[in-house]
């Protein structure tokens, strides 16, 4: 069975779209993470001095580092649309 222009152009990409929209939400709950992560993290500054936070203090701006990559990979995910671009009609 071959794909045809008419054939993209009536399918139903309502479960696409479903998992776009699951990658969008996604994205949210790791925004969500990063900001509490991010205001415990700050928390402990005017408590916490000498080597031991300056060691700690590079772990968690990895750990912030990793919750803003996950939500930036989450939403470049979902990459489909409900309706096929005019690139995709090759």
């Amino acid at each position: 069975m071959a794909l045809t222009y008419k054939k993209v152009m009536e399918t139903d990409y309502g479960k696409l779209t479903a998992a776009a929209k699951a990658w969008d939400d996604m994205a949210g709950e790791f925004k969500k993470a990063e900001s509490n992560y991010a205001a415990t993290v700050r928390g402990l500054k005017p408590n916490w001095r000498g080597e031991a936070f300056g060691a700690a203090y590079v772990n968690f701006a990895g750990t912030q580092y990793e919750y803003a990559a996950a939500q930036t990979g989450a939403k470049a995910s979902p990459t489909c649309s409900a309706t096929p671009t005019s690139s995709s009609r090759s």
